[in-house]
């Protein structure tokens, strides 16, 4: 028994010990396609190719990856309640089709909070990752322009209590929007400004957030599994 109850004291030494420096924490996604809608307008073949990539069959899997001590890098003081986290990788895949986290720049990968309070309030509470120019391949020469996935609580807006960095998914249930969007943008050729660039989505519902498994709680979960072996070991010499 003395030998458990040392173990149990080395154990939460080293998890209080581990969690005062910073570790990456990891969440795993999922969701369905409820919509593919290539823009009607576009003069290209990329429609074809588009139909031919996705569809509402598909499922999406993913995750996101953050350090635990990831500061704020939003820099408007004027509007506290809003964050940006910026994720140190981040990715998807839609069938078959697969994007990464941005290449160009790390702060394309990010994590933004919002806390519906004050001036914030019409927007509701938000929680939403983002890839801005995701690494993917090209559909008919169009890269995807961003990916997102889009929690909103606009009718409590108690689903955010503050704009600091979840270290736990968020609970879905707490969310009256829980969509995702891959927005493909393909350049208008048209000589008229005015003319918009033609815009491709697909898009659907979030079906589970689930963390990974921390290091130090692996790690935990291992010394006690140790200190039970041990303890039974004990039991059947005597």
């Amino acid at each position: 028994m003395k030998k458990i109850i040392q173990i149990s004291i080395t154990s939460f030494y080293l998890l209080v010990s581990i969690s005062a420096f910073a570790y990456p924490i990891s969440f795993n996604f999922t969701g369905d396609v409820t919509l593919v809608d290539p823009d009607p307008d576009s003069p290209s073949g990329f429609t074809a190719e588009f139909n031919n990539t996705f569809n509402t069959s598909q499922k999406l899997n993913g995750y996101l990856t953050f350090d635990s001590n990831t500061p704020d890098t939003n820099t408007n003081i004027g509007n506290p309640d809003i964050a940006t986290y910026v994720l140190t990788d981040i990715g998807a895949t839609i069938g078959g089709y697969t994007l990464a986290a941005s290449l160009l720049f790390t702060d394309n990968n990010y994590i933004q909070i919002l806390n519906a309070t004050g001036s914030n309030g019409f927007f509701g509470d938000l929680y939403r990752p983002a890839i801005i120019d995701p690494v993917a391949l090209a559909i008919a020469g169009v890269l995807p322009g961003t990916f997102d996935i889009d929690l909103r609580d606009t009718i409590t807006k108690t689903a955010i209590t503050d704009d600091s960095l979840p270290l736990e998914p968020p609970l879905l249930s707490l969310f009256n929007g829980t969509s995702w969007e891959l927005e493909f943008e393909e350049p208008n050729p048209g000589n008229d400004p005015e003319d918009s660039d033609y815009r491709h989505i697909v898009s659907g519902t979030i079906t589970s957030l689930t963390k990974v498994p921390e290091p130090s709680s692996l790690l935990l979960i291992g010394l006690g599994l140790m200190g039970l072996r041990g303890f039974h070991r004990r039991s059947v010499a005597y």
